[in-house]
């Protein structure tokens, strides 16, 4: 393509295929650029690649950076190394974080400086992430629930994590723990599920009831929230307060 790796002086096993793509590219070896002006700004960065347009466009010496979607990876640094971004702008405003993947459109895009990331889904990690580590985000629109969040994970559509935080979605209201019978069925034989006794915000009350299986599932304990103290049950009886002498 028209100026493609066109500034290539000592460097090996380049490919640059479309307008511009390598085409800064000075020194580097063994980089792969498809697509207009993929890996553009690169100069000595090596095993890198680049497809779609603009993809990885603005990086200058980061090396062993993938990037797969138009505007994948493409935010101006000197250096990020190890990024995997596949997917329209996935990591795109990514200056110089290290280690990250993401997968899915925008998935990543607000991840600027963060490091050790894993990011699955549309728009996942896409409006507040930013400068966290070792985040995992799985499904659409999961997040952290600030810029500098670590060790958290979401999984599920629109599930939000704090550091240090296994969160599921907000849709989500069950959990069960599953064995095989003798007969090798699927079978449930322990169930945690939260219920809505208010769900307005600002007088928002809540339940969760734990319970075992066997033909059905056994209500064995529950906990409430009132609005004003905690509240208990057993054996599916009704919650009461603690008793008071």
């Amino acid at each position: 393509g028209n100026a493609a790796s066109d500034a290539l002086t000592s460097g090996a096993r380049n490919i640059g295929i479309g307008t511009d793509a390598c085409g800064g590219t000075t020194s580097a070896n063994d980089n792969i650029a498809i697509g207009y002006q993929a890996l553009l700004a690169n100069t000595t960065g090596s095993q890198n690649v680049a497809i779609g347009a603009n993809a990885l466009d603005s990086r200058t010496n980061g090396v062993d950076n993938t990037a797969i979607g138009y505007s994948a990876l493409d935010s101006a640094c000197t250096s990020a190394d190890a990024n995997t971004a596949v997917g329209s702008r996935a990591l795109s405003l990514n200056s110089g974080g290290f280690n990250n993947t993401a997968v899915g459109y925008f998935a990543g895009r607000t991840v600027t400086g963060g490091m050790g990331n894993t990011i699955f889904g549309e728009s996942a990690g896409s409006v507040t992430v930013a400068t966290g580590d070792n985040n995992t985000l799985i499904g659409r629109d999961s997040d952290t629930a600030a810029a500098a969040t670590t060790e958290s994970v979401a999984i599920g559509n629109a599930a939000i994590a704090s550091s240090n935080e296994c969160s599921l979605g907000p849709n989500v209201n069950s959990f069960h723990l599953h064995v095989l019978s003798s007969t090798s069925t699927n079978r449930k034989r322990t169930s945690l599920t939260a219920s809505n006794i208010d769900n307005t915000d600002a007088t928002r009350k809540y339940k969760f009831t734990l319970g075992a299986h066997d033909t059905s599932e056994r209500e064995c304990f529950a906990g409430e929230a009132s609005g004003t103290a905690a509240k208990v049950s057993f054996f599916g009886a009704a919650t009461a307060v603690k008793q008071t002498s």
